[in-house]
């Protein structure tokens, strides 16, 4: 189970919410040759378009709100699954693990750490997962990843 939220849940709400929150501002702040050469490359002219879109239109709050309160539910799961458990698929650390830490990891990068704290098992979990050495080591490096624009 925990290897399929990843795709069916985590990453279509994650998806909304760095696009909304991480790429409309950076492709609004492009030159429009940028951006132009930029969508010319993109392999999926229907994403591209709506990039097109994304840099002259405001942000959809309400697809933000959608996809916070589809986290919120997540990670309300995960607090389910780890009382009493010190990991998601049980006592022992777990593919479901490995599977889950994008999902805490770009929470924390788009500044919804908030949403993780009112889930006290999911927090602890989302605190063990980050500090490990291998988590630390396999994030990209500040400079490679889109600046949160917090004036929004």
């Amino acid at each position: 189970m925990w290897l399929k939220i990843p795709d069916e849940i985590a990453r279509p709400a994650l998806r909304q919410l760095s696009f909304e929150i991480l790429y409309r501002p950076f492709l609004a702040r492009m030159q429009p040759d940028e951006l132009e050469s930029l969508i010319a490359r993109h392999p999926n002219p229907i994403r591209a378009q709506k990039f097109r879109s994304a840099s002259t239109s405001a942000r959809d709050d309400a697809a933000i709100d959608e996809a916070t309160a589809s986290d919120r539910a997540l990670l309300s799961r995960m607090d389910s699954e780890l009382k009493g458990n010190e990991w998601l698929a049980g006592p022992q650390y777990s593919l479901a693990d490995v599977a889950m830490t994008p999902f805490v990891e770009r929470l924390e990068h788009l500044g919804m750490w908030n949403l993780i704290g009112s889930c006290p098992e999911a927090a602890r979990w989302s605190r063990d997962m980050m500090m490990q050495t291998t988590v630390i080591a396999s994030c990209a490096p500040a400079d490679y990843r889109l600046p949160l624009d917090r004036r929004q």
